[in-house]
């Protein structure tokens, strides 16, 4: 888990680097990286999935966004979720 997060932020870290004179030039494009974090109490309630398993109260996730505008009025956004 530690090296997917670490390949992810260093991959997010250059594709900055990388559109960062394309964006700022004709102001089109934009890439954004997000994390959140949370922690689900059901009030100290158990929760199982329908396989019988505990289900996870500690959540996190990465998201890496990429939005080019084709123009005034149309765009495309994709979006990469871990």
């Amino acid at each position: 888990m530690k090296k997917t997060l670490l390949t992810a932020v260093i991959a997010a870290g250059l594709s900055i680097f990388a559109f960062g004179a394309n964006a700022s030039s004709s102001g089109k494009s934009t890439i954004s990286l997000g994390y959140a974090q949370s922690n689900a109490n059901a009030n100290g309630i158990k929760v199982f999935k329908s396989d019988g398993t505990e289900w996870n109260t500690k959540q996190h996730g990465l998201n890496l966004k990429y939005r080019y505008e084709l123009d005034d009025h149309f765009g495309v956004v994709g979006s990469c979720i871990k």
